[in-house]
């Protein structure tokens, strides 16, 4: 974390939703931000590694070559979400719902991602190497290239 994150923090602690904000390049390694609502946010490269993320919904986010290692993000949503290229290996998603989003390139290795839910997702070139997938459904996305 560093100084120009805490307001964001305080405000997602708070329960209010972050909107329309430019994030890239922020570092929120280790966070709490539970619960955490993002409208429209913006965030090319933004560090969300080891984040308490449990909760939080991602609706209209862009969010290329991003960092999730190790990130929780049990009962989380992505809703029409843009995130090629993200780091999410070693997430633990379970239950997570991922829909209209492009996860193009992005790699999920090792990731625990059990009964989670990917609606028309772009999937293409995404790694899934040793992610426990346990009753994940996968629902008219694009596949190309993409490793289980």
């Amino acid at each position: 974390m560093t100084p120009e994150t805490m307001p964001i923090i305080e405000r997602i602690q708070n329960g209010e939703p972050v909107r329309k904000m430019d994030l890239s390049g922020f570092d929120f390694s280790g966070a709490d931000l539970s619960r955490g609502i993002f409208i429209d946010v913006r965030g090319e490269g933004v560090t969300f590694d080891r984040c308490n993320l449990t909760q939080s919904l991602f609706q209209s986010c862009s969010f290329g070559n991003s960092q999730w290692e190790n990130a929780g993000l049990e009962l989380a949503s992505f809703l029409e979400c843009r995130i090629s290229r993200g780091n999410f290996d070693h997430v633990i998603a379970q239950t997570s719902r991922w829909v209209e989003s492009d996860l193009s390139g992005s790699h999920f290795e090792g990731g625990r991602l059990s009964q989670s839910s990917w609606v028309k997702t772009n999937l293409d070139e995404v790694s899934f190497t040793g992610a426990d997938l346990e009753k994940t459904s996968f629902v008219e996305g694009s596949f190309l290239k993409t490793l289980f």
